[in-house]
């Protein structure tokens, strides 16, 4: 819906043409169709802080700053400016995604390829039930299985919602 519009030239303000009248009406019918829910959240979003629209989402500050932080460089806002969650919406549309050919399928085909050309081990599917720490230094990780790896390097797919992001 976003991309569509940005897309579309502006009707003239003072003397807009038929055409122009139609297309503005064939968008506006596009937001209609959204439903009632999201068509709303389209509405409400925008005049938003960015800060406060991906608290909603997000519990992690660092994450919740990885996607703020582009959509505000080269601005004088802050994350709590209102109307920043347009930015963020438009940054995320217009900008593009940045996603690899292929998708995120072909990115972890590439990074299991690479860490196995490495002699890398991977375990998949597991969980980390807590992180032992010596001298303020992390040492090895518990797993679900309860065994203690250490002496290696870890690597997770942690988000804000899984056990890593917890015990860290």
């Amino acid at each position: 819906m976003i991309d569509a519009v940005l897309d579309e030239l502006p009707p003239q303000a003072l003397e807009p043409r038929l055409g122009e009248l139609a297309r503005l009406a064939r968008t506006g019918l596009k937001l209609r169709r959204l439903g009632e829910r999201d068509m709303l959240e389209l509405l409400r979003v925008p005049p938003m802080s960015a800060a406060d629209w991906l608290s909603e989402h997000l519990t992690d500050p660092l994450l919740q700053a990885g996607l703020i932080a582009p959509a505000l460089t080269g601005t004088v806002f802050g994350p709590h400016s209102p109307g920043t969650a347009a930015l963020v919406l438009l940054q995320r549309t217009a900008g593009g995604t940045d996603e690899p050919v292929g998708g995120a399928p072909a990115l972890v085909e590439a990074l299991v390829t690479c860490c196995r050309a490495a002699g890398v081990e991977l375990r998949l599917g597991q969980s980390v039930q807590g992180i032992r720490v010596e001298r303020g230094r992390a040492r090895g990780v518990v797993g679900n299985d309860g065994e203690l790896t250490s002496g290696v390097t870890h690597g997770s797919t942690a988000t804000s919602g899984n056990g890593l992001a917890r015990t860290a």
